[in-house]
């Protein structure tokens, strides 16, 4: 017999819908740090995408 554990997390995460640009996502957290810190802004938000925490509502065909 085959068992299948799931994750069911401790605490149930509550998620807000935020409509925003991206423009404004990233100076909003450029605000937020050191100004040497680009880096970090864009690989934060490079990892958001990447994770589907955050993600595009237009036509992305002119981004390729």
């Amino acid at each position: 017999m085959n068992t299948v554990e799931e994750y069911v997390p401790a605490i149930e995460e509550k998620r807000t819908t935020v409509k925003t640009t991206l423009y404004d996502l990233i100076a909003a957290m450029q605000e937020t740090v050191e100004p040497s810190e680009d880096a970090l802004v864009v690989g934060t938000v490079v990892h958001l995408l990447r994770t589907g925490r955050i993600r595009f509502l237009g036509d992305t065909s002119s981004l390729n």
